[in-house]
Parts: C-alpha cells; structure tokens; sequence
C-alpha cells in the first residue's frame, strides 16, 4: 500500500517549488509577529515575478511552481526540456527536435515551425517563440517560475497553457564565482561555471558557460544479409552542448538600470531521430520494414544528425521614474537548425528522408512597460501594471530536402502522394525535392493590469491585452529534381496564401481574499489566445490556414503557510474550455504534407496540491519532506471530420473519423512528486545531505487517435543523491542517481505513414558532482 502511495505521488525532494530569491525569514527561530517556537526551523519566503514585479509567493494569485538554481542542479535539470522531469502537470515531449509542451491538458503536439507553442517562454523578460528555442540551456541560471493557466494578459501571444520564465544571474556590486564538474555514466561530462564582478562604481559584468558531452546510450545495429550481416552507416551521436551568456549592468543613478546582455547556444544530439517503429503500418509492412525493439538499438540506412544554433542580444533599461517606474526591453534573436536528417521510414531500406538543415528563425521584439510605485496616485490601494509590445519574426524551411525512394518509387506509392502522379508515373524513380516554407509574422499589442485592494484582506485584479496580427508566407514553393544525372528541376510546384490580419483580447479577472495572516483564498477566469497560421510542413499540396486557438479557463486557489510556518499548502481546482484546439498530423503520401487543423472542441479540469513541510522543526530542523500532484482529465468533446490513419488499412484519411471523447494527447491523468531530504551538520562547517524521491507519471497518448501502439504507459522514476558541502572553502561533492530502478518508458512518440514510432528516454543515469563557490 505504502509502495503504491509513493508511486501515485512522486519526487519533491528536489523538484518542489520552493525557496527562489532572498531569504526574508531567519531559518532558526520563528518570524516576528507569531507565536514563539524555541529554536525551530521555518520555510523561507519565495519571491516571484509572475505579475511581472516581485512580489512574495504566497501573495500572488497565480497557480506559481519556483526552483532555484540550487533546486535545478540536484534534480539533474540542464535544460528547459527537464522541468516536465520535476513539475506535475507539465509534460514535455519532443518530436523531430521540437519541444511540444502541454500544461493541464492544454498544449501543442506539433514541430513544424509555423505551429506555436501554448505555453510562452521567457528568458530575461524576451520571448522565445520558436519551439525548438525552448530548449534552453540552464547555466547561470538563477530561477524558473512555471506560471499555469492562461497568462494572456501580461505574457501575451501564445500562452494559452501558462508560462515559463527563465531568470539569469544579473551581476552587481558583490564578486562571484561558482564552477561545478560532473562526471556520469554514457561517459557524460557536464562543466559550469559562473562569473560576475563590478567594475569601478558603476559598471558590472557577469558571465557564464557551459560545456557538455555524453555519448548516446542507443547504438546503430547491422542488417541480416544471408549468413552475413550489413554493417550498420554510421555510430549514434551523443549530445553536445556549447553555451555562453554575458551581462553588463550600468547604474550610472540610484533610479536608472541598464542590462545589455548576450548568449550563443550550440547544440547537437539525436533529439526523436532515434525513435524504433513499435507497430508497422500495412504499408511499412508491404515494403519489408518490421518492428524494432525497446532495446536502444535502432536500424537506419542514413546517419542521424541533429544539430540547434541559438543567439541572442538584448537591452533592459528600468527607470524608477516619480510617478511610475518604466522598462524598456529590446532583443534580436536567431535559431538555426544546422543539422536536421530525418530517415522517415525508421529502417534500413532506402524509402524517404528529410534533412531541414537550413531552417532560420529570426526575431525582433521590443517591450515598454509602466508599473506603479510608492509615488503613484492611489498607491496604497492600487498596484497597476501597462505596457506596449512589438514583435517581428520569420521563420520555416529554406529548404527542406526530401529524397524519396533512392531504389525506385512503387507505383502503388506514387498513386497515393497529391500533386505527382502525372509527373512520376512514367519516371517510376527515385525523387528528391526541396520545400521552401517561410512565414513572417507582425504582431502588435497593448495590455494592462491592475489590482484594487479595497482593504488589508480583501482586493480584486483585472487585466486586458489587444493584439493585432499578421501571418503570411513569403516563400511557399517545392522545387521536384529529375533522377536522371542531369539533376535538372522538373516543374516547380507554386502555392499562394492570402496575408491574414488577426485581432483577439486576453482577459483576467480575479478576486483574492487573505483569510489569515499567512492563507490567501483567490477565485480567478483567464482567457488566452494562440494564434492562427499558415501550415509551413505541406511539400505538394497547397497550404492551409488554421483558425486560432482560444482558451477560457476559471480556477480556485488556495495559498497557506500553517504551524508557525513550518508547512507551506498550495491548492488549486481548474477548468479550461478549449475552442479550436490545434493538432497536427504527419502524412507525407496521404496528404503531401505535414498538416495542421482544428479541432472542434476540448474540456481540461483538475486538482493540484503541493506542499513542504519540515516534519519536526524543532528536533529535527534539516529534515524536510516536499509532495506535489497534479490530477487531469483532458478530452476533446468535440472532433468530428477529424484526420488521422485508418486503423485496420494504415493509409491516411482526412475528414473521415469522430475523435470526441478521446483523451488529449501527452496529459497524463495523474503525475506528481514525493522525496524526503535529511541535512546532517558535521562539526561547525560541515553539512550532509541525503535525498531521495520518485516521480509518478500515470501514463498518455502521443496523438489525438488514442492508438493503443502510441501509449505511454504508466512508470515512476526513483532518485537519489548524497552530498557533503564544507561551508569554509565553498566545496560540495555529490553522488547521485536518477532512475535508479532502470524503468523503461519513452519520452517521444508518433504515428505516421509507416506506424508508430517510439523514442526511449534514458536508462538508469548516475555520477558525481562537485561544485566550488567563492
């Protein structure tokens, strides 16, 4: 029974929200104001931007999850793509390269660039559009908040499901210098390190980097051939990450800031290019290709690339103005796929691949904000937030490189791919194409929010956001090669999409009421908008728009620190209504294209809870105990004239199947976190720390469909860690282990015209950490 618990509530030792800024509160004796406790432990005080100004965790009414840096490095998080590892209710999956996130039911399942994400990062206050963006690597990091539900007012476009955002170390008048080396299993080796000093009185700099190597645990297997066996074209890359960020402050006055910073992020690995086929399509069957196994050994013809370059530069300037403070943030950003070789087929037969390894994101965005300070009108009633917001972008393919068939195209095959038939049938070759697919993007906004206290307990929040859009496509053709040597183009395939100009309000209204000291009780409606797009994956069909995405979702809340603050309570109950839910498909012979399209209609609701506690702040002070769940039930009510693969024939049908009632891909009903950390002082400065936690995930789908071959079944993940800190030197070593049981679950999937393929995530992972801070 106790065994069962533990799997339905899962890892917090590390991975719960907690502490994230400063320390208000002494951590030995009971804060002022409150009934003496001699010598007993309390939670410290978390601080949070998620109303876009600081302000305590338990004040905000915003379901809010906040790790810090030190939190991030003993879950073993390196990137953004781990939070889903460590946060209930968020679930990140990857497909081809792209992070798809979902967040209470409510997420994107598509990688095509034109698809937006439903939950809106932000890094240093910028927005990251781009999907495969939100891989964002985490050195010098110094918070993550997760802001869930619609957050439409104030994070603006595309966070429907909530927002991520990302705050870097920004230097000031102290020096600083952390470095920590880990070494673990898969020859891994991670390389960190933080450095900030002021220069003269007014200048500081800060900057961090970080290096990280790990070879693959899938390996390349050969191919029978008689009584002989096909070497396998190449080994399985590892992942490899080279990243760099700098900052520079100037505080020429008390009441001016300015931040100018940079970053370049290099990555490559294999991302979902590694997926097995779990169950082969009729087609795929026909053409030879059979299953693979749940065995980190994959069957390619092609080798596998994948490769991310990101950079950015942006400027942030606050003035505490006398009436109003004000901040301006501008930023360019750029991300290239430099690396993209799909093998389609999942096999060692020659069929399909694609390789996007020209495919550019590029962003200008622009912020002006106004917020209230002491010296505003009505300050001690009313706290007030406005601002402008520009953004400019493209992005897509240009191109993507297909090769199709490089032993001959059946004829059965050519009859099923829109567009060709008339000009393969006579060839009956092999063919190569490259799709060039850019849309560029204008979009305009003004928002504002402002909370009304109407007295010391009770307050309300509105807030609105209008935004003007435009999408079009300023590249959409396919350009088709003769197979002959002359490699000549056949006739291009041109398409034309009309410039869409889109208008939509975000909406927040939320009534907060402190029923004591320390418990705040909010009822909140949130709507949000994710935009409308042009379809960037068709290869030889036309495009398509899709209509944007709006979700209305309304929430209970409640915050509450109890025993003397020795146990921190949050809890929440949702329900979202999704109207026109985006999902994609993957049919490059059914359809000649990577589609998007509507959905009619979805429901989410649920329940979370997270909490601390310190079990035994007076005998025991250094023990600690962190549970959170999330609970959902996610379906669509409404996806008649759906597209998808006919279950018996394999082969893709548009508009032919009803969908209503079926789950909403990649929401697990129940996932959630329980972990146990015990701090023993050694001496006068010393410190070890024994953690343990397990992580419970209750299993979902990967596509619309609900194919039993594309279900992730239900798993738990044990870790643990053990640790010495000697507080004199600012030295830390730390052995520790994550899944240690060596469950075997995935961590991608997807159905296409060849089946379901599968990705497994990594098997049991462990090493050793030592960190150095001064």
């Amino acid at each position: 029974m106790f065994a069962g618990l533990l799997a339905t509530f899962a890892t917090a030792a590390q991975d719960e929200p907690l502490e994230t800024i400063a320390v208000s509160l002494p951590v030995e004796q009971a804060p002022p104001g409150r009934s003496e406790v001699s010598n007993a432990a309390v939670l410290e005080e978390v601080v949070v931007t998620a109303q876009r100004r600081e302000e305590p965790l338990q004040d905000v009414p915003v379901s809010v999850s906040s790790f810090s840096a030190e939190q991030l490095q003993s879950a073993g998080v390196v990137s953004t793509s781990d939070l889903g590892r460590i946060t209930p209710g968020l679930q990140f999956t990857d497909i081809m390269g792209a992070s798809n996130i979902f967040m209470r039911g409510v997420g994107t399942d598509s990688f095509v660039l034109s698809a937006d994400p439903s939950v809106a990062t932000y890094v240093d206050g910028v927005y990251v559009p781009a999907q495969l963006g939100l891989l964002t690597t985490l050195g010098g990091v110094e918070r993550i908040e997760v802001l869930k539900g619609p957050q439409g007012t104030l994070f603006g476009r595309n966070s429907t499901a909530g927002a991520i955002n990302v705050v870097f170390k920004t230097p000031g008048a102290e020096r600083e210098l952390s470095m920590m080396a880990e070494r673990r299993n898969f020859d891994g080796t991670l390389l960190q390190t933080y450095a900030a000093t002021p220069i003269g009185d007014d200048f500081s700099v800060g900057a961090a980097l970080q290096w990280v190597e790990q070879d693959s645990y899938f390996r390349m297997a050969g191919e029978p051939l008689g009584l002989l066996e096909l070497p396998p074209p190449g080994g399985v890359p590892g992942d490899r990450i080279r990243a760099g960020r700098i900052k520079l402050r100037w505080t020429p006055r008390d009441d001016l800031d300015v931040v100018v910073a940079g970053f370049r992020t290099m990555m490559s690995g294999t991302s979902s290019t590694v997926a097995e086929l779990r169950d082969p399509s009729l087609l795929a069957t026909l053409l030879g290709i059979r299953a693979g196994q749940t065995d980190y050994e994959l069957h390619r013809n092609e080798p596998i690339e994948a490769a991310v370059n990101h950079s950015s530069i942006s400027a942030d300037l606050r003035w505490q103005a006398r009436l109003a403070d004000v901040r301006l943030i501008a930023a360019y950003q750029k991300l290239v796929t430099v690396d993209g070789l799909i093998d389609y087929d999942y096999s060692r037969k020659d069929i399909i691949s694609f390789n996007s390894g020209n495919s550019p994101t590029r962003q200008t965005t622009a912020e002006l904000q106004f917020a209230s300070n002491d010296a505003s009108a009505w300050s001690d009633r009313l706290d007030w937030i406005a601002g402008l917001y520009y953004l400019h972008a493209q992005a897509g393919f240009d191109p993507v490189d297909a090769e199709f068939f490089g032993s001959g195209i059946p004829l059965p095959i050519i009859n099923q791919m829109p567009g060709l038939q008339d000009l393969l049938s006579p060839l009956a070759l092999s063919l190569q194409a490259a799709a060039y697919s850019v849309l560029e993007t204008n979009s305009y906004s003004a928002y504002g929010q402002g909370t009304w206290h109407f007295d010391d307990r009770f307050s309300m929040t509105v807030g609105l956001r209008y935004q003007d859009e435009s999408r079009f496509l300023i590249k959409q053709k396919t350009s088709v090669f003769s197979p002959l040597p002359d490699h000549t183009e056949l006739t291009p395939l041109n398409f034309n999409a009309p410039e869409v100009w889109q208008d939509s309000t975000s909406q927040k209204l939320s009534l907060q009421w402190k029923t004591g000291v320390d418990s705040l009780l909010f009822v909140s409606y949130g709507k949000g908008v994710k935009s409308g797009t042009h379809n960037l994956g068709n290869l030889f069909v036309p495009p398509e728009y899709v209509q944007p995405e709006r979700v209305q979702s309304y929430e209970i809340g409640l915050k509450s620190l109890l025993l003397d603050r020795s146990l921190r309570l949050n809890a929440a109950l949702f329900w979202s209504e999704i109207e026109d839910p985006q999902t994609s498909f993957i049919a490059i012979f059914g359809s000649g294209s990577i589609m998007l399209e509507n959905a009619g209609h979805a429901r989410s609701r649920g329940a979370e809870l997270e909490l601390q506690a310190l079990p035994m702040p007076r005998l025991d002070p250094g023990f600690s105990l962190k549970l959170s769940a999330c609970l959902v039930d996610a379906l669509y009510t409404d996806y008649r004239h759906a597209s998808g693969y006919d279950p018996t024939t394999g082969l893709f049908r548009r508009n032919a199947f009803d969908l209503s009632g079926n789950q909403v891909p990649r929401s697990p009903r129940l996932s959630g976190n329980l972990g146990l950390v015990q701090n023993i002082e050694v001496g006068s400065n010393g410190e070890i720390e024994i953690g343990a936690d397990v992580y419970y995930n209750g299993g979902f789908y990967y596509t619309s469909q609900n194919f039993e071959s594309g279900q992730q079944k239900a798993y738990s993940l044990l870790n643990a860690r053990i640790g010495y800190r000697y507080r004199p030197w600012g030295l830390g070593i730390t052995a520790f282990g994550i899944n240690l049981d060596d469950e075997t679950y995935s961590y991608a999937g997807i159905t296409a015209d060849f089946g379901t393929a599968i990705t497994l995530a990594p098997p049991r992972t462990y090493g050793l950490r030592l960190n150095l801070d001064f």
